[in-house]
Order: C-alpha cells, then structure tokens, then sequence
C-alpha cells in the first residue's frame, strides 16, 4: 500500500511532465486513476492499522479509490485509442461497455459491501466476478488497441525500422499487463483475500507505469503534440 501511495505522486509528475495539453479526457483519466490508487491504499492502511476509524470513512476511502483506480483506468484505455484508431463505431462500443460495467458492478460491490452478514454471502462471489470482468474489459480495449495500432505503426505514417522497434516494445507491454491481470485473478479465485486487498493497488500502479512507455511510443511516432 505504501508502495502505490508513493507511486502516485511520482506518477503525477510524470503526467506533468509528459503531456503538454494538461486537458482532455486522457490527462483527467490519468489522473484519476493515479490518485484513486492511493486514496483506495490508504483506506486499506486505515482498516489494518488505525481500527478506531469510524467505517463509514474507510468504506468510502476504499470504495471511492476502487471506482477511481478501475473504470479510471479503463478510460485512460479508451481515451488513447483515438490516436490510433478512427473507427467511431468500435470507439463508442468500448466506452459503452466500460459505462455499462461501471454502472452494474461498482453499485453491486459497495451495496454488498455495506456490512450486513446476510449480503457478505453474496459480495464473495460477486466480488471475484467482478475482477474477472474488469480485467477482461481491459484486455478487449487492449486487443482493439494493437490491432488499430498494429497496422498504424506499418502504413506509411511511421519508417520500417522505427515501427518495428515500437511493435515490439507495445507488444511486451501488452502480455506484460495481461500477465499481471491474470495474476491477480489467479490470487483472487485462489481465496488469498488479503493478498490480493494488498496486492490490487500494487498491480493498478504497474499498469499505469507501463502506460507511460506505450504513451512515449505513440506519441513519437503519431507525431501529436500532446
């Protein structure tokens, strides 16, 4: 948890730094998500180390960070793809699939999560789903992703050798994420709870890393001023 906490504000200077439009979509997104990470942190530091904190506060610093650092970080998915791909049909159906998700899975979880013994039977299982749907959302947005970009980065817009060298790096980045996504759904499925309570923020803080080197690809090679 200290470990995403501290990421966030190193993050935050890189969004600074990185972007030169400090607006838009992807830059509130980014943004978003860094610092849902460490408000989610934070309310998991508060339900382990400071057990007089009234619940309401730590449900909704963890609650309030969760909805920030997933369906945040899905937008800064979606956000990114009009660089690459300029099929409106394909990017409207990814932004209604994270808002339909967002808005099934987030009131479910925090409604069952709410502290009643009879709605913890059903928040265990609706919370490994959960993960599983999450994750897969940002595997599909990934896999539009490489496809558009796959295809940009070998048209006449980028050299030969620089669009391979790109390729290669936003492939790895991808199965990176990916292998990180199933990680925590194996941790998850497994019963390891406190594991994976830890872990989650952890996994979100490496994703946004490595969002910033598929952000430098892209942006060198598009050439838009960002």
């Amino acid at each position: 948890a200290a470990i995403a906490i501290w990421a966030t504000f190193s993050l935050t200077i890189r969004i600074f730094t990185t972007l030169k439009r400090r607006y838009g979509l992807y830059f509130w997104a980014l943004l978003v998500a860094s610092w849902g990470i460490s408000v989610r942190s934070i309310g998991i530091l508060t339900i382990y180390l400071t057990p007089n904190c009234p619940w309401a506060i730590r449900r909704m610093l963890v609650e309030t960070g969760w909805v920030a650092m997933t369906s945040g970080f899905s937008v800064v998915l979606y956000s990114r793809l009009s660089i690459v791909l300029h099929n409106h049909k394909t990017r409207r159906a990814v932004l209604a699939m994270i808002i339909t998700n967002a808005v099934i899975w987030h009131p479910i979880i925090i409604t069952t999560n709410a502290g009643l013994p009879a709605w913890q039977r059903v928040h265990d299982p609706v919370e490994k789903t959960q993960i599983v749907i999450f994750m897969v959302q940002e595997m599909v947005i990934s896999f539009f992703y490489v496809r558009a970009a796959y295809r940009y980065l070998h048209s006449g817009f980028a050299k030969k050798d620089k669009a391979q060298n790109a390729m290669r790096l936003l492939t790895v980045v991808q199965i990176v994420v990916i292998a990180v996504d199933l990680v925590l759904i194996v941790i998850d499925l497994s019963g390891w709870t406190k594991l994976k309570t830890f872990i989650h923020s952890v996994v979100y803080t490496v994703k946004m890393e490595l969002e910033f080197i598929t952000l430098n690809q892209l942006v060198g090679l598009s050439k838009l001023g960002m």
